[in-house]
């Protein structure tokens, strides 16, 4: 998915319509009269080709530009002595004759671009809760803090950044699918920071079984990860949404997604503050729990 700039096709409109009345007059034309609108004219359509939509117009669009910018050549501009570009002269006048082709082109790339825009599919993204659509669209890994992002996997914010475009376009079930695939990454990545070695678990009951043991032995492992809070969230979104998610039969709505997408950030988050402390921090593992940290 990729996102048109609206305002350049209003340009490329305004732009068009001035080159029509120029290529439709009747009346001569002044040099000086006809550059700027057949200057805006090829600048549009360069413009236009360039964007991704509209591939049978774009092609007309450059058809059009080329056949522009050899009349400026031609008819209105020349080099100078010192190779600066002037005007031929600019009280010379152009009969209506010398935008024929400039006419016909147009009316191709017209007649083109009607019949894409007929087949197009082209749709507006609603906008979703209190979100920006252009964030969730783009970046809905901005969800996650500044500080906490360095400390979790690129593949993961992918997954969040996918499951808010999913969210964005009413894929609701596949936003959480996408939200959950990026919690499992980062939870593989904090159990080796809390314990040193790579996991081997093939469900998330085998995390949360790990975490709360290790969490539950901290004090005889004079440890002060993993969270007690990580291990409860974890297992929270395990049983009530992950689990259910994965049957095929079950689906989320927009409510449903949002509470997964957000739950997935928080527990990420909480994971990415152990680990940036851990990081920060080797010998912090393994230091002596405080009084009120014994209490817990």
């Amino acid at each position: 998915m990729k996102r048109l700039n609206v305002v350049d096709f209003y340009e490329v409109g305004a732009a068009l319509r001035s080159l029509s009345n120029l290529a439709t007059s009747t009346q001569n034309t002044k040099v000086v009269d006809a550059w700027f609108p057949l200057t805006m004219a090829a600048g549009a359509l360069d413009q236009f080709a360039n964007q991704d939509a509209f591939q049978l117009a774009r092609g007309e669009a450059r058809s059009l530009s080329g056949i522009v910018k050899g009349l400026i050549e031609q008819h209105i501009t020349t080099k100078n002595a010192e190779g600066q570009t002037v005007f031929r002269d600019s009280n010379t006048e152009l009969d209506p004759w010398v935008f024929y082709s400039i006419r016909n082109a147009l009316d191709s790339f017209t007649h083109v671009f009607k019949a894409e825009c007929r087949d197009n599919e082209t749709y507006f993204i609603e906008k979703k809760a209190i979100y920006d659509t252009a964030s969730l669209v783009s970046r809905a890994s901005d969800k996650v803090h500044e500080s906490m992002r360095p400390h979790i996997a690129k593949e993961a914010m992918q997954e969040i950044d996918e499951a808010g475009r999913c969210f964005a376009v009413d894929s609701y079930t596949a936003c959480g699918f996408h939200a959950l695939r990026g919690l499992e990454i980062v939870m593989e990545d904090y159990y080796e920071a809390v314990t040193g070695k790579k996991s081997k678990f093939r469900s998330w009951y085998d995390y949360v079984k790990s975490f709360k043991s290790l969490a539950n032995t901290r004090n005889k492992r004079k440890s002060k990860y993993p969270s007690p809070k990580v291990a409860a969230m974890i297992d929270r979104i395990r049983e009530f949404d992950r689990n259910p998610l994965m049957h095929p039969r079950d689906t989320l709505d927009e409510p449903g997604a949002d509470t997964v997408f957000n739950i997935s950030v928080a527990t990420i988050t909480e994971m990415a503050k152990d680990m940036r402390d851990i990081k920060q921090n080797p010998d912090q593992a393994n230091l002596p729990l405080k009084t009120d940290e014994k209490a817990a």
